[in-house]
């Protein structure tokens, strides 16, 4: 339980000291895990494209992505949803 107030007291003390700083990382960290969030997301149509080529059981990630390259005019293939992973 001591633990928990010593957490509070430095973060209390953090953000009294320095609440620019402390709104910096907390927006670093949000923009973070959209990050990683997005990319764990592009992995299930790359996953999809692996276990069959022709799309033909997508899931439902793979169909919106699969929508959306469709509107720029692009085909589906290993190297697009490679690229969209990273």
């Amino acid at each position: 339980m001591s633990n928990n107030f010593r957490i509070v007291a430095i973060l209390k003390e953090f953000l009294g000291r320095y609440p620019k700083y402390f709104l910096f990382l907390f927006l670093l960290l949000v923009v973070e895990g959209t990050v990683v969030a997005s990319s764990v997301m592009m992995l299930v149509p790359l996953a999809d494209f692996v276990i069959d080529p022709s799309l033909v059981k997508q899931s439902g990630i793979t169909r919106r992505v699969v929508s959306i390259i469709s509107v720029m005019d692009l085909r589906p293939s290993f190297w697009l949803f490679g690229i969209l992973f990273l």
